[in-house]
């Protein structure tokens, strides 16, 4: 008798157990809705990326089930990618997320919410959607790159600022970068998203807009300039300030204009020749950029303050 007690015991906690890792009936009538979304993801966890193709990935209006997936892996991406497609009759629904994890049997909520938008497609295999416990809020540029040999990056997150010393003889205007943000955040230039394809002009300031996975923006400033010394064999052109604040120009050809920005790329002097005189005796303390072409031609390029 006492072997049958610890059989039905052992019997029943077996029992137990699939019933706690049994997954949900999750199911959704996609033929009762006229629209639909799709959302291409990854799983984390505390922190830990979900891997096996037993969790369950679910999309919910209050208790409504509108959608679900199970985690398909790719040994090849390295990620377990949830393709999510998301039913609704409304327009901006505001869509709760819940994930089974096999290996626990528990049921999490995702902290971040989605609203609705009929024939999206949120998320890629390069950069998912990231479906976590905890908030994605970050929204901060970590590295960046230009391509160019000897360039110097500084990345100043309190002030949200990008200074880029380049070598002598750079393009400014012609640029492209490689870039990497907060987890889940997108980068982009005037609404449209950064990519290594991006022309950019660096000759003034521009402003890269970071959005984070909750909607979150920061706005960080990209200045560039050109290494002191010898722009090329002929020519070593140089740009001094002098106590009354006047900018004195050293080794320019006569038909050379200069311009002067602001970190945030306002423009202060725009396209003036430089035997004019510029003064910046307004703007004492303040960097500012100070840009000198010739005939489209960028010749010097370098922040400055005035004393």
């Amino acid at each position: 008798m006492r072997h049958i007690k610890k059989i039905v015991i052992a019997i029943t906690i077996s029992f137990s157990a699939y019933i706690l890792q049994a997954a949900p009936s999750w199911t959704v009538n996609e033929s009762l809705f006229s629209n639909s979304m799709t959302i291409t993801g990854i799983v984390d966890i505390a922190g830990v990326e979900l891997i096996s193709s037993n969790d369950i990935l679910g999309a919910f209006v209050g208790t409504e089930c509108r959608g679900t997936a199970h985690l398909l892996p790719s040994t090849i991406l390295g990620h377990s990618y949830a393709y999510l497609v998301i039913n609704s009759n409304e327009k901006a629904e505001t869509i709760q997320f819940k994930v089974f994890q096999s290996s626990t049997g528990n049921i999490v909520s995702i902290a971040n919410s989605y609203t609705f938008v009929s024939d999206a497609s949120i998320g890629s295999q390069e950069k998912p959607y990231i479906f976590s416990d905890k908030s994605i809020t970050g929204s901060a540029i970590e590295t960046i790159s230009y391509g160019i040999t000897g360039e110097t990056v500084k990345i100043d997150n309190t002030s949200k600022t990008i200074s880029v010393v380049f070598p002598q003889g750079t393009d400014l205007t012609v640029l492209h970068s490689t870039s990497s943000t907060s987890k889940g955040s997108i980068a982009s230039i005037e609404g449209v998203e950064l990519t290594d394809t991006t022309n950019l002009d660096l000759s003034k300031p521009i402003t890269i807009t970071v959005t984070s996975q909750n909607g979150t923006t920061s706005i960080w400033t990209v200045t560039a300039s050109i290494k002191t010394g010898i722009t090329d064999l002929e020519n070593n052109y140089d740009i001094k300030i002098l106590p009354n604040g006047t900018l004195q120009f050293v080794g320019f050809p006569e038909t050379a204009l200069c311009s002067v920005y602001s970190l945030s790329g306002q423009t202060i002097v725009g396209n003036k020749n430089w035997n004019d005189i510029i003064n910046l005796s307004s703007f004492s303390k303040i960097p500012l950029v100070i840009v000198v072409k010739n005939q489209q031609k960028l010749l010097f390029s370098r922040i400055i303050a005035v004393n």
